[in-house]
């Protein structure tokens, strides 16, 4: 694999390491699943602050130009000011799910709208993404939108699309996803599979009614023999048409009773009711694509053209993309996503793909763009350039940017404070006799929990037998490590502690822990800390600057509430702090592992991509390093008989805020990157000992 070219990292972060280590300093998450960190081995390095400085400087002129095509009109839409969309108290909670992912959200989008949203991992802006662009329905609010109004985006998972159409040329996939003027990846995306509420309703019997020829629900409280009779299950939708009285759609449904096929319009309530929004829906996608391809030649000199607009030449439209960069990639997703010409455009962090020559490709772009456009990003510099409105989704409650606590106030508030966790406390314990109502409980369980979580950064694990050590610095840790962090590792890796302790020291493996503390346990014997997960990597200078993770799990009673995430996040913030400005050019930083077979699916949503491996590399014969840190234990899955899988995510610069504030927590000194000692950490945390990393390429 290619890396895409990054924002020059000056050589000077090569310096010494500090002589002394700094105390604990406590911090807690804040209220967001991307946690406050606190460092354990802090440092005043003088060329990290020089490069601190050197990060915020004028972003580097654009190699390339990019232009977006313009969008159609819009019928009754006058002007690129008037809104053709507006999202009104929309909540939504996953199928099944007991929190809300995001709460009350409204906004009102034009096709001048430049729109940013700040939001971190597990904030709830992956489900909003799903929302707005159709593929998850709200729970509850409205979401209107002009008639033939055309939404594309790119988001987190669009790299593993482009990764099954790996021996495509960009040209290629896009003809084959536009085919027969249809979007075959919104299709897909409108098909998956259905939820429990879709097989319920879909198990309640409807027929036609005898009299009015319109669907109905089968008579209550029993069914009769008639309605038996006449029960009919849609199988497809051939057309769609708008009833301009009640202003809505309505739908010519082919309904199949037994070996009888007839057709009736059906609105879309309806259908929703009946639990077929995934057919609507794909004649919704449909008729957006047909709208917007009918001026389109899907002939390969026009699709070479369209990606010449996008910065990829007819020479690397030409070639397989699996062999492409990943910011290549993401041109081409882009290019493809806006080939209908959408009115909306929606992008999940692209900094985590183009490095600042392509940003600013990207800004000029969207500057010069006739449609509007929605930004999630944790990139302020990029992002205050381009918006002309800001909010933020923090533990998925939506605010305009400047209102509510900020991650500073609400740090201030955090362990200190004992008083107000108790005040919460006693307010959840009262409800058993004075009822709240259900948005006020979870309110108050989320600032609990924004107050009570925090991540511990460069742990150094210590010797229990050794009664003159240091010690720890926070109270319980220490428990928490002997108990809590030894019981995860045996389950999860068959690991010990003692062969985890020796790793730390010989080799330098730095060690992050996500904790949650017990300020008023109701159990004597309850500890004061609850470890939720752990991440364990070593740092690599060149000539591969990156981060082999050679541990990250969560405790299982924690797993799907985001942690997995959080803890992959600080690898990614270290790698995005590693890039180098070499004689060849710029190397970036990034991250890499190896998954189980059964975890690849996580990876690669949250932006990994496989490596191809020399067919010489041997099988592990260690645990791997990376199982899916959110996902539960399925004793179905045997992984030990298949191979596990070697992946890496290159990783973006910091915007300069985030630079300074994480910079002191990456030792200045690296050592030189080398396969078989990345491999080595990668393998999983039953380490050798140090003889055994010793290996030739290190000798001498």
């Amino acid at each position: 694999s290619q890396s895409p070219a990054m924002a020059p990292y000056p050589a000077s972060q090569q310096g010494k390491e500090p002589a002394s280590k700094q105390p604990l300093r406590l911090a807690p998450v804040g209220g967001s699943k991307t946690p406050v960190v606190v460092n354990l081995a802090d440092n005043d390095d003088a060329a990290a602050a020089a490069l601190a400085r050197k990060a915020t400087a004028k972003a580097a002129e654009p190699e390339q130009t990019w232009t977006f095509p313009a969008p159609a009109a819009l019928e009754g839409v006058a002007n690129r000011s008037k809104p053709v969309m507006k999202v009104q108290k929309v909540t939504f909670r996953d199928p099944g799910g007991t929190k809300a992912s995001f709460v009350d959200v409204s906004l009102t989008l034009s096709q001048s709208s430049r729109m940013v949203i700040q939001a971190s991992a597990g904030d709830g802006h992956e489900s909003l993404v799903e929302v707005l662009v159709g593929r998850q329905p709200p729970t509850s609010g409205e979401i209107l939108k002009v008639q033939g109004l055309r939404l594309a985006s790119i988001a987190a998972d669009f790299l593993q699309k482009l990764q099954q159409h790996s021996q495509k040329t960009a040209v290629e996939y896009i003809m084959w996803r536009y085919e027969g003027q249809l979007d075959r990846e919104m299709l897909l995306d409108a098909q998956g599979p259905l939820t429990a509420e879709e097989s319920a309703a879909r198990a309640v019997k409807w027929c036609i009614d005898g009299t009015t020829r319109s669907l109905r629900r089968c008579a209550n409280p029993e069914i009769t023999p008639q309605d038996e009779a006449a029960a009919v299950v849609p199988q497809s939708i051939a057309s769609r048409r708008q009833n301009m009285q009640r202003k809505a759609f309505e739908y010519q449904v082919e309904l199949r009773p037994g070996a009888t096929q007839q057709s009736v319009w059906v609105d879309r309530d309806t259908l929703v009711k009946m639990g077929y929004l995934k057919l609507v829906q794909q004649e919704d996608k449909r008729q957006e694509a047909l709208a917007g391809s009918a001026d389109r030649q899907l002939a390969e000199s026009s699709v070479q053209r369209h990606l010449s607009a996008f910065g990829v030449s007819s020479e690397v439209a030409c070639k397989a993309m699996g062999k492409l960069t990943m910011q290549l990639k993401f041109q081409i997703a882009l290019a493809a996503a806006m080939w209908l010409s959408p009115h909306i455009l929606l992008l999940v962090e692209p900094e985590q793909c183009l490095g600042r020559q392509g940003m600013e490709s990207l800004r000029l772009a969207i500057e010069q763009y006739e449609g509007g456009v929605v930004l999630i990003s944790g990139w302020r510099e990029f992002a205050t350039r381009l918006a002309t409105e800001t909010w933020t989704l923090r533990s998925g409650r939506w605010a305009a940017s400047g209102s509510g606590p900020s991650r500073a106030e609400l740090q201030e508030m955090s362990f200190k404070d004992k008083a107000l966790i108790k005040e919460l406390e006693r307010k959840i314990k009262a409800n058993r006799t004075s009822p709240l109502e259900d948005a006020e409980v979870q309110e108050i369980a989320d600032q609990l929990s924004a107050l009570k979580e925090m991540l511990l950064s460069d742990v150094q694990l210590q010797d229990p037998d050794d009664d003159d050590g240091p010690g720890y610095a926070l109270s319980g840790l220490g428990e928490l490590v002997e108990s809590q962090l030894s019981d995860l590792l045996l389950e999860e890796f068959g690991a010990d502690l003692p062969n985890f302790r020796r790793t730390q020291k010989e080799w330098g493996l730095k060690l992050s822990l996500l904790v949650q503390r017990n300020n008023s346990p109701d159990d004597e014997d309850e500890p004061e800390l609850d470890l939720l997960g752990f991440l364990a990597y070593k740092t690599w200078g060149p000539p591969i600057p990156a981060v082999s993770v050679g541990a990250v799990g969560v405790a299982e009673k924690h797993r799907g509430k985001g942690y997995g995430r959080v803890l992959m996040k600080v690898a990614e913030d270290r790698a995005a702090l590693l890039g180098v400005e070499t004689a060849e050019g710029i190397v970036p930083g990034e991250v890499r592992l190896r998954s189980l077979a059964s975890a690849v699916k996580f990876y690669e949503r949250i932006g990994y991509e496989r490596i191809e491996e020399d067919e010489s590399c041997k099988p592990a014969e260690k645990t791997p390093a990376c199982p899916d840190p959110e996902g539960e234990a399925d004793a179905a899955v045997d992984d030990d008989d298949l191979p596990c899988v070697p992946m890496r995510r290159p990783c973006a610069p910091p915007s300069p805020r985030s630079r300074a504030a994480l910079e002191p927590l990456l030792s200045p000194k690296q050592d030189p990157w080398s396969p078989n000692r990345s491999r080595a950490l990668e393998d999983g945390p039953t380490w050798p000992a140090i003889d055994a990393f010793m290996l030739p390429e290190a000798q001498g």
